[in-house]
């Protein structure tokens, strides 16, 4: 965000206030939400191991991601993977 504040020529506080009024939410919180949301589309169509999507979304530290991920779906990485898969079994032949 400091950079994106730089670029539209904003200190920082104000860039915060004016993503907040027109996103809803804070920077943080929707890079959070747009890295979990890729995480469940690559969660749903690789194979990746957890803890590389975690890193290929952005998160620093798997647990983290795990945390994260888990606040904002109710189950960790692994058992959502581990859901889809056998919606998909019951829904093949």
């Amino acid at each position: 965000p400091p950079d994106l504040a730089d670029l539209i020529n904003l200190s920082l506080s104000r860039f915060h206030v004016f993503f907040k009024a027109q996103m809803g939410e804070s920077p943080m919180e929707y890079i959070k939400r747009v890295r979990l949301e890729r995480s469940r589309q690559m969660l749903a169509t690789t194979d990746v191991p957890v803890y590389a999507v975690a890193e290929s979304v952005g998160f620093i530290n798997p647990f983290h991601f795990s945390r994260a991920f888990k606040e904002a779906s109710g189950m960790s990485p692994s058992h959502y993977r581990k859901q889809l898969q056998e919606e998909q079994a019951v829904v093949s032949p």
